[in-house]
C-alpha cells in the first residue's frame, strides 16, 4: 500500500514537470519551423529583389544590342545572362510552395527570351534597330510582365 502511494506521490510531483518539458519541445519545434519559414520567404524575397535589378541591367544590354550594330560578346553576354536568369527563377520555384508563382515566373522568364533573342538576334542581326520598332516594344513589355511578376512573387510570400 505505501508503494502505491509512493508511485501515485512521484506521478503527482513529476507530471506538472512532464508537461512543461513536452510543452517546451513543442513550442520549439513551432518555432524553428516558423523560424525557418521566415529565413525561406526572406530569401526569395531577397532573390527576387536582386532578379529585377539585374532584369533592369540586362533589359538596357539587350536595347543596347538591338540598337546598334551586332556584337558577338554583347550576344554572349545576354545569352549568358538569360540562362543565369532561368536557373534563378526555377531555384525560387524550388524553394516556393505556390506552383502558380513557380510556373508564371518559368513562362514570364521563357517569353522575355523569346522576345530578346527571337529576331534580329546573333545572325539575324542586320543593322540597328529603330527605337521605334515593334520588336523593341514587344521586349519592353516582356521586361515589364516579368518585373510585375517578380514583385507579386514577393508579396506572396507576406501572406505565406
Amino acid at each position: 500500500m505505501a508503494e502505491s502511494n509512493w508511485s501515485l506521490d512521484l506521478v503527482k510531483a513529476a507530471g506538472p514537470s512532464l508537461v512543461v518539458v513536452v510543452g517546451w519541445f513543442v513550442a520549439n519545434k513551432f518555432t524553428v519551423d516558423r523560424e525557418r519559414q521566415n529565413t525561406k520567404r526572406s530569401m526569395i524575397v531577397q532573390e527576387l529583389d536582386c532578379l529585377s535589378h539585374d532584369l533592369d541591367r540586362l533589359s538596357k544590354v539587350i536595347f543596347r544590342y538591338h540598337e546598334g550594330e551586332r556584337s558577338i560578346k554583347q550576344e554572349r553576354t545576354i545569352n549568358v545572362s538569360l540562362q543565369d536568369l532561368t536557373q534563378r527563377v526555377t531555384n525560387i520555384g524550388a524553394l516556393s510552395r505556390s506552383v502558380t508563382t513557380s510556373a508564371n515566373l518559368t513562362r514570364f522568364v521563357n517569353d522575355f527570351k523569346r522576345k530578346a533573342t527571337l529576331k534580329h538576334f546573333e545572325d539575324g542581326h542586320h543593322g540597328a534597330l529603330d527605337q521605334d520598332d515593334p520588336q523593341l516594344q514587344e521586349i519592353a513589355a516582356a521586361s515589364h510582365r516579368l518585373r510585375e511578376t517578380f514583385s507579386k512573387a514577393k508579396f506572396e510570400q507576406i501572406d505565406a
